[in-house]
């Protein structure tokens, strides 16, 4: 289920999805999307944000959606740097669900006398440290319980100037710390979605709202049909190309 990415025919159309924020029966949800613009040097990057909750009560976080990274990292209420203090802050000691997670290679094993590791990860031109909790993740009306990445030290470039609170990765599992890290595949191991598929819809411009959808896809938004291509490398969504065309040549 792992092993394929499908494209429409479409501009701005990975798969497909439904407009605006709308449940539509079980194991289907879409969330909007906001853009955030900015410059990388000597090019503009459009960056895709949406809003998750995290915990038992949940705790309400905006993520930006990464193909290119394989966890969720949320800012934790113990960090006292700066890009932490001006964003929202997970505090698993408000979760009932919530569990402290020794380490990554036993994703379910509770903290115990041998203490916790502690992770670095590398965002770009930023670090974050963090330590793993397991907690009750959902997506709208989608959840499972999936280890996360709580930030205790985050560098200011660039999270004090994103309008995000974390990241939230949708890569394949073989880029996550574990796969119970990765929480598309808790999704799918957890039978919550209607199909094991995720969708994206970006709209032209700011004037056409764009959206994520877990657990199907929206037909009316492609552009033809879907064609599926084997993932050539697992890790990234990556695909092999024979070929590029361009006015027929």
């Amino acid at each position: 289920m792992y092993l394929k990415v499908a494209a429409a025919v479409a501009p701005l159309v990975l798969g497909a999805t439904f407009m605006g924020r709308e449940d539509v029966g079980d194991g289907l949800v879409t969330i909007p999307l906001e853009r955030h613009s900015a410059s990388d040097r000597h090019k503009m990057v459009s960056e895709y944000y949406g809003r998750v909750t995290v915990g038992t009560p949940p705790q309400e976080f905006t993520v930006i959606f990464d193909t290119g990274s394989g966890n969720l990292l949320i800012p934790s209420k113990k960090c006292t740097d700066e890009p932490c203090k001006s964003h929202h802050t997970y505090d698993d000691t408000a979760s009932q669900t919530a569990v402290q997670i020794a380490a990554a290679d036993s994703p379910d094993t509770p903290v115990g006398n041998d203490g916790r590791d502690e992770v670095t990860i590398t965002f770009g031109t930023g670090t974050v440290t963090g330590l793993y909790v397991k907690d009750n993740v959902c997506i709208g009306t989608v959840c499972a319980m999936t280890d996360v990445v709580k930030a205790i030290e985050e560098s200011d470039d660039p999270f004090s100037v994103v309008p995000f609170d974390g990241i939230l990765g949708l890569s394949l599992p073989e880029m996550s710390e574990a796969p119970a890290f990765n929480v598309f595949h808790t999704f799918v191991q957890s039978k919550v979605l209607k199909n094991d598929v995720f969708a994206v819809f970006f709209g032209e411009g700011d004037s056409e709202q764009s959206s994520i959808t877990f657990g199907g896809h929206d037909e009316s938004k492609m552009g033809g049909p879907l064609t599926w291509v084997d993932v050539s490398v697992p890790g990234y969504w990556q695909v092999a190309m024979e070929d590029i065309v361009g006015n027929g040549k």
